[in-house]
């Protein structure tokens, strides 16, 4: 069943479009949409008045007010005149629609705006040129004259003056009362009317407001009635006539104006009055026009004049017009008055009596006609023959039916506001279908994103043009991360890069790049492991943005794309795919479709964020020259992204640098906590949720495993008796094969499976064990198990329709091939990536790869305890290759791939004790890795998942073989790494460290140290051994690692070990206080007994220790009332230090109680200027502060002290929506005289997220202000808003004219977070760069920075400031030119910066050139001598240089040397700038080859990299000289300790496995292998390079 539209479509008919721009039932974005759509509609009939336009543009002046009212009237007016002097005949519809358009003025017009005089004019030459050609009496005639009423009423109403008399006014007046006399009824009657309207023309008030002021007289209450109708809408006007006015008030004004018609303006000739007819007929055609029968009709029989021919006459008119245009219930109660008033009073008129034969004819009432009389009057002007010839001219149109679209359609296809509008309500539609954004448990149940998850953090990804810069400081950053090797670290779950987490919020803040720029981040890399959740991530992004205004001041839409669309056959169009997402399901028109998409995927609009989810998916198939290929990169290239992809995804030439990279992880071990919470919230639930806790807390394993969401719901759903009948899981196969378990009993019954021919239920299944749940569900595990082998063997992770039945083809048993086409999706572990489509074209992954990982190994362990060959599909090639799953182990077995898939299969052959054995056996035997880290590391993975010492027992020797050669790995490795990435992991025995500890050195004991700090939990012996350190022992520098260790298991501490720690902060000894405060750093959730001693050192610690304890405390989840309330106190001491340093604590609390606030509202009347202002500073971090607590801060507004106010006003501007009440305080402050009160004010509307508009005007009158501290504030409150209105920033873009160079700063801050300024405001902007005052040329310069699209000539400007003297003016400059494209000529203009005199100016210049993909040649020429330059310019030029792709050769060879440079950043640079070469010639890289024998680690190892990231093919020169492969090895040992990197033979060839590719070397003769082996022995032998075990090389 299709969802129902949340959000309106586009307006695709007319009526509906006015309808909607009419009404009050659009939000204000959709009005700004319907309005830019009615102003070009309005245009487009101005410059091509066609006739089919016409009943729309005319139907338009019921919506439109304003300036586009009188847009639409000048249209309609120049539609008319045009063609005046030719005389030709003017269309009826254009003639009809045009006095149709006059009624519906709204007192706004201008007569010389909207040329009523010309159309007057036209129209009375045209009348008097169709009364020559073609005599009196024509239809035409009768157009003209009825279009001349409606313009004269008009003008009437307008209180036109000025017309020329003889030219205009007598000559028309003539011509007018020429017609009166006509014998034709409609024709005279018409001509009267225009007559007596232009009579009064001259007057100076229109009976319509004549009207208004006198019925404010006689009603009571009527002085609202004014001004309730400023227009000349009829129906607004009786709605706004109290009730209780009736018909004689009305009569009595009717006769008052008729009196004051003729009174004159001082100083001018008596004027000739209107008839009371005339005055009347304009009283009856508003309350005909309103509704107002039942006032109309008493109207009719009691005005003064109801008995005139000329009165009557023109009701009569005005009836067959009404009749005309109404609906049936108008057309009756027409009929019912003409009924019961007019048509029963006898007359003998003939023009009267002709008139109800008219009507009569009209409205098909042959009873109301009668005969005219023959008899002859005695007065002759009454023996006026009369004719009825002419047909009645609608002047009155119908209400709109079915008018035409197109107009409208014409309108659509340019406006290009209204086009991204619905295409951006497209697109958000299009998100909240089908539960895109939803998560599906696996109870399945849907929980939106909202409830799903608590965060999804993101951490940065160390890279060339990330924030971090490798160095020296981030080789120490990691001394204290878990291994790179462990289970957590492998699922991303481990807390090593908390400290660097990075909010969804803050993703395109202004952060400092590796080069010192602040950039606010566009292009964004996303890497994370297959499975982690980053098309998670991307929902929500999503949802935060739709439901949360996530950077919503930044992006007015979000384009999530799944790139694994670009591999299905396509037409490769951006358009093409934008139209095929989102907009093809919604039943727009096919133009309609491909004008939105296009609109939305126009570069040049800045605001548009693209979201590229998966592009690992298509890398892998990259064939570059393909339109395929050509159109990724484009996308890539978007300037506002965000792209996810998985780790060692393949980089593709041509794709931009990227501002940021970033990696995903799991949860963090507190939101596991608040997961549990969400999920179990009933009481009955909360028994199961403290075991769930324990079951965590007591098992590491599961810890880290949980903080993947998945496995966490997996647990909580899978969590019941049965689930730990069989002992609860200690290993992760023993946890794997329960939930495998628990989900088998819930999909068997989904699947309708039958036991003995009886169908499954919920009850049925309990009792199931394994083995009974493997016979019923044989097939589908068969399925997985394909799925999951064949997927890892092609490193596929999402299985489409081609992959499925290629598996299914050759996989037994073969009932898979006949399973119903909806099995997969009712399979609890799987999951498709679109769930609305089809199930051929759906394609489908597991719950997380781990799981893919388990039934892959589930697979291996049935085909080896089976004696059966593995089935190692090749997707694409022909027949399938068998092997043995011997034969796989020994190739497979260091493939990263692999790593869990052994672990699992280690835990799985528990079962069978033999074949366990063999395993062991085969991973020790060779082939063997001849570097060693590698190996341990598979051991060590493997023996952890043997549970019990049972079946430990049955291998022999093989653990104690195993310990006593890792033992020694990790001492070799304490020793050349002076860090173990080997200790870190939980796989490692810790009885091992135990006796490092006890034995070795204290080098030794520290690594050993570092590495039980970040293992997840640690023994109580080893805790309580390190505790006896604390002060025994005689390296002070030993006792900051014994405290990090103890810190990092605080929960695990016994009470005297807390106690211990806590009198070090209490210790004399300040370096013994110091370092025990710098080990708490990080910590997250210390006990209360440490926290009481933190606070205490804030006040009676030395500076370094209160630094330090401030910042553990603000480090903290969570304070216990007892410590806030120590820090609240400490506010008001007199120790003013304490007192700043417990706010800054207190300040980052992020919901206090409120008897918390209560104690520090208390203190905002404290006489203590100190104790108030650091309580307002702390309340401003409060979400919602109670009303009274609001008062008071606004009452701090008005402080003698500038601190305390500006504290206050920062509170107040933290409330993100304060009360109107609060509002309208701070309004009225901003006319205050007093200047403080001012500042304060325009400080906390600052911190609003909208203000009105007039808010916006009074700050920008205090951009004058006198005070420069309200010319400050008033200017950060504008400056940060991020979409002013027109009217502010036109008001803010003439105040940079402004004489007062002050005044001019303060207009140009205000404009600097607008995205997008219009192009005559950059101009003014580009003029202050010329300025004589420094601070104009930097905020000029830096908000023209800023703006992501320039004119040519802005950065030719900017350039020259270069050289300006202010550095800061440099400094911004150079970090706008940096991110923009530039062209030739301002790149040839940098040039001669380079050899300026200044060194900042030589280094600005050059990165200047970071952005630039190509640089010419003579560019590159001018950077080689700069390498040789300062440093700075020396890094600036190798980072410039390491941008281009294809370098000279000169330069090239300028750069190998500094591979060798003293300084750590130098070298980075001309690496990387001689790593992105797409080629090196052979003399460079004979060079680099060189330097690998190089004494400096940083020097090799800098060489190795740019041949790694070159891609060198070093198999060649280990041929050419083995003695390089000694060489290679010392890196590659030392790579191996952090990187998954390995080297072995197997057969007659040598392998090298690196994270950047494979290698395989054959061996060309015996001799050769023996010189490679002598090679990697003699490099063994120098480093010191533990035994091999079986397996050594020697």
């Amino acid at each position: 069943m299709e969802q129902t539209r949340q959000y309106p479509s586009r307006p695709a008919r007319t009526e509906d479009f006015i309808r909607r721009l009419a009404g009050s039932e659009c939000n204000s974005e959709e009005r700004k949409a319907l309005e830019a759509l009615a102003e070009s509609m309005i245009k487009i009939f101005r410059d091509d008045p066609r006739l089919s336009y016409i009943p729309e543009a005319a139907e338009l002046s019921s919506a439109v007010t304003g300036e586009d009212y009188q847009s639409l009237v000048l249209a309609f007016a120049n539609a008319i005149i045009n063609g005046t002097s030719d005389g030709g005949i003017l269309d009826r519809k254009l003639l009809v629609s045009y006095a149709y358009v006059l009624q519906h003025a709204k007192g706004i017009l201008s007569a010389a705006t909207v040329e009523l005089g010309s159309v007057l004019v036209s129209l009375q030459k045209r009348l008097e040129g169709a009364i020559k050609q073609a005599g009196n009496g024509t239809q035409y005639q009768l157009q003209l004259v009825c279009t001349l009423s409606a313009v004269l009423d008009a003008m009437v109403d307008l209180k036109i003056y000025g017309l020329d008399r003889v030219d205009l006014h007598e000559p028309l007046q003539e011509q007018l009362k020429g017609l009166i006399d006509h014998q034709e009824l409609r024709l005279s009657q018409a001509a009267a009317y225009a007559c007596e309207a232009l009579v009064g023309l001259p007057n100076n008030e229109s009976p319509y407001h004549a009207f208004l002021r006198h019925a404010s007289t006689v009603a009571e209450g009527a002085a609202k009635v004014a001004g309730a109708v400023p227009t000349t809408n009829p129906a607004r006007l009786i709605d706004a006539i109290p009730d209780f006015m009736n018909v004689p008030d009305l009569i009595k004004s009717v006769i008052d104006v008729a009196a004051d018609v003729g009174i004159t303006a001082k100083g001018t000739k008596p004027l000739p009055k209107q008839k009371d007819w005339y005055i009347a007929l304009r009283y009856t055609d508003m309350l005909i026009q309103a509704g107002a029968f039942q006032k109309l009709e008493e109207f009719i029989q009691k005005v003064p004049c109801h008995q005139g021919e000329k009165f009557l006459c023109g009701v009569y008119s005005q009836f067959e017009q009404a009749w005309e245009a109404g609906d049936s219930s108008t057309k009756a109660r027409i009929i019912e008055i003409l009924q019961r008033t007019i048509n029963q009073r006898q007359t003998k008129d003939p023009v009267i009596q002709g008139w109800r034969n008219l009507v009569a004819d009209t409205l098909d009432r042959p009873d109301w006609k009668e005969n005219l009389p023959r008899t002859r009057h005695l007065r002759p002007w009454k023996n006026k023959k009369v004719e009825c010839n002419l047909k009645a001219l609608p002047v009155r149109r119908t209400k709109p039916g079915n008018l035409p679209a197109d107009l409208l359609e014409a309108a659509w296809s340019v406006c290009e506001q209204a086009q991204r509008f619905y295409a951006d309500i497209r697109i958000r539609e299009y998100y909240t279908q089908q539960q895109r954004l939803e998560i599906e448990r696996l109870s399945g149940q849907l929980l939106p994103m909202s409830q799903c998850y608590i965060n999804l953090c993101v951490v940065e990804h160390s890279s060339r043009g990330n924030t971090e810069q490798p160095s020296e400081e981030s080789e120490e950053k990691s001394r204290h991360r878990s291994s790179p090797f462990s289970l957590f670290s492998r699922l991303k779950v481990d807390d090593s890069n908390k400290n660097k987490e990075i909010s969804l919020p803050a993703l395109f803040d202004p952060r400092k790049m590796r080069d010192g720029a602040m950039v606010s981040p566009r292009r964004v890399l996303i890497r994370g492991s297959a499975g982690v959740g980053k098309t998670t991530l991307c929902k929500k992004i999503v949802y935060d943005y739709l439901h949360h205004q996530l950077w919503a001041g930044l992006f007015d839409r979000l384009l999530w794309v799944p790139l694994r669309r670009l591999k299905e056959k396509m037409e490769y169009r951006l358009e093409k795919l934008l139209c095929d997402i989102f907009f093809t399901r919604h039943g727009e028109d096919s133009c309609s479709v491909q004008i939105s998409s296009k609109i939305i995927g126009d570069r040049t609009h800045s605001r548009t964020l693209f979201i590229l989810d998966g592009l690992d998916e298509v890398s892998r198939n990259w064939n570059p020259g393909t339109d395929m290929a050509d159109f990724l990169v484009d996308l890539l290239n978007q300037p506002n992204v965000i792209i996810t992809s998985r780790p060692y995804g393949r980089s593709l030439p041509g794709v931009e640098r990227f501002d940021l990279e970033l990696e995903t992880v799991g949860f963090y071990s507190e939101q596991v906590d608040a997961y549990l919470k969400k999920t179990f919230q009933k009481p009955e639930d909360e028994k199961q949720a403290r075991e769930i806790q324990c079951f965590i807390q007591d098992h590491w394993l599961i810890q880290g495993l949980v903080r993947i969401p998945i496995q966490l719901d997996a647990l909580c759903y899978s969590w019941d008796i049965d689930f730990r009948s069989g002992g609860v899981p200690k290993t992760m196969t023993a946890l794997y094969e329960a939930i495998e378990l628990k989900l088998w009993k819930k999909d068997i019954c989904r699947l309708g499976k039958r036991d003995d021919g009886n169908p499954l239920t919920e009850g049925s299944v309990r009792a199931f064990r394994a083995a009974k749940i493997e016979s019923i569900a044989q097939s589908e595990i068969s399925i997985l198990e394909s799925l999951a082998f064949t997927g890892l063997h092609n490193d596929v992770i999402e299985f489409t329709s081609n992959h499925r039945d290629y598996i299914y083809k050759h996989f037994e048993p073969k009932e898979i091939n006949i399973l119903s086409g909806t099995t997969l999706a009712n399979l609890s572990l799987l999951r498709t990536s679109d769930a609305s489509l089809e199930d051929d074209m759906r394609s489908y992954h597991f719950l997380h790869l781990t799981l893919q990982e388990f039934f892959a190994a589930r697979y291996f362990v049935r085909q080896w305890t089976g004696r059966q060959k593995l089935c190692c599909l090749v997707f694409g090639s022909g027949e399938p290759e068998y092997l043995t799953p011997e034969t796989l182990l020994l190739q497979e077995k260091y493939n990263v791939r692999f790593d869990i898939v052994w672990r699992f299969v280690a835990g799985l052959l528990q079962k069978h004790q033999e074949l366990l054995q063999r395993f062991f056996q085969l991973l020790k035997d060779e082939p063997c890795d001849l570097l060693g880290p590698v190996h341990q590391r598979l051991l060590m993975h493997c023996f952890s998942e043997v549970s019990s010492s049972g079946h430990m027992s049955g291998l022999g020797q093989l653990p104690a073989e195993m310990e006593t050669q890792l033992s020694r790995w990790l001492l070799f490795e304490c020793n050349f790494c002076q860090k173990t990435q080997l200790g870190r992991e939980m796989e490692c025995p810790e009885h091992l460290l135990n006796n490092l500890l006890r034995e070795e050195s204290r080098e030794v004991k520290k690594n050993i140290l570092e590495a039980l700090s970040v293992r997840s939990s640690v023994s109580s012996d080893i805790l309580h051994l390190v505790a006896s350190w604390l002060r025994n022992v005689a390296s002070k520098d030993l006792t900051r690692y014994v405290s990090k260790t103890l810190i990092s298991h605080l929960k695990s501490l016994s009470k005297g070990i807390l106690e211990a720690l806590a009198s070090l902060l209490e210790d004399r000894d300040l370096d013994a206080k110091s370092r025990a405060v710098d080990a708490l750093i990080g910590q997250y959730a210390l006990p209360e007994e440490i926290l009481k001693a933190l606070v205490s050192l804030l006040k009676h610690g030395d500076r370094i220790a209160c630094f330090g304890a401030a910042n553990v405390l603000r480090g903290q989840s969570a304070l216990p009332d007892e410590i806030l309330k120590a820090l609240v106190s400490l506010l008001k001491d007199g120790d003013r230090d304490a007192g700043y340093r417990a706010a800054s604590v207190l300040e980052g609390r992020p919901a206090l109680s409120e008897e918390i606030l209560r104690a520090l509202a208390s203190l905002l009347n404290d006489g203590d200027m100190d104790a108030k202002s650091k309580a307002a500073g702390v309340l401003g971090g409060q979400p919602a502060l109670p009303e009274e607590i609001l008062r008071a801060l606004i009452s701090l507004l008005k402080d003698g002290d500038r601190y305390v106010r500006s504290r206050a006003a920062d509170a107040l501007g933290g409330q993100s929506a304060l009360p109107e009440e609060m509002l309208k305080a701070l309004v009225s402050l901003l006319k205050d005289r007093d200047s403080r009160m001012m500042i304060g004010a325009a400080h906390a509307l600052g911190h609003q997220y909208a203000l009105p508009e007039e808010t916006l005007k009074a700050l920008v009158s205090l951009l004058k202000d006198k005070d420069w501290e309200v010319r400050t504030e008033a200017a950060h409150a504008l400056g940060g808003k991020s979409a002013l209105p027109k009217e502010i920033l036109k008001a803010l873009a003439s105040l940079l004219e402004d004489g007062d160079s002050d005044t001019r700063c303060y207009a140009i801050y205000a404009l600097e977070r607008q995205s997008v300024l219009p192009e005559e405001i950059l101009k003014a902007l580009a003029l202050q760069l010329g300025s004589g005052d420094s601070n104009v040329r930097y905020f000029a310069a830096f908000t023209l920075c800023k703006q992501s699209a320039l004119p040519e000539e802005n950065p030719k400007a900017l350039v020259s400031l270069l050289k300006d003297r202010e550095m800061g003016v440099k400094y911004v400059i150079c970090g706008a030119l940096s991110r923009l494209t530039l062209s030739e000529e301002t790149l040839e203009a940098l040039v001669p910066l380079f050899k300026d005199g200044d060194s900042d100016v030589r280094s600005y210049a050059v990165r200047a050139l970071y952005r630039q993909s190509t640089l010419s040649e003579e560019i590159l020429k001018a950077l080689v001598p700069l390498l040789k330059d300062e440093e700075s310019v020396r890094t600036s030029a190798a980072d410039a240089l390491g941008g281009q792709s294809a370098l000279p050769e000169e330069i090239l060879k300028a750069l190998v040397p500094l591979l060798k440079d003293e300084d750590l950043s130098v070298r980075i640079n001309a690496a990387g700038a001689l790593g992105g070469q797409y080629a090196l010639p052979e003399e460079i890289l004979e060079i680099l080859v060189s330097s690998l024998q190089h004494e400096s680690k940083d020097v090799y190892l800098k060489a190795e990299e740019v041949l790694r990231n070159h891609k060198w093919s070093f198999p060649i020169y280990l041929r050419r000289d083995p003695r390089c492969l000694k060489f290679l090895y010392r890196i590659w040992l030392r790579r191996s300790f952090s990187e998954q990197v390995s080297c072995y033979v197997r057969g007659e060839s040598l392998y090298v496995d690196l994270p950047e590719g494979a290698e395989e070397i054959p061996f060309e003769s015996d001799d050769q292998k023996a010189k490679f082996m002598l090679a990697i022995q003699e490099a063994q032998a120098a480093l010191g390079v533990p035994s091999l075990g079986a397996s050594n090389a020697g």
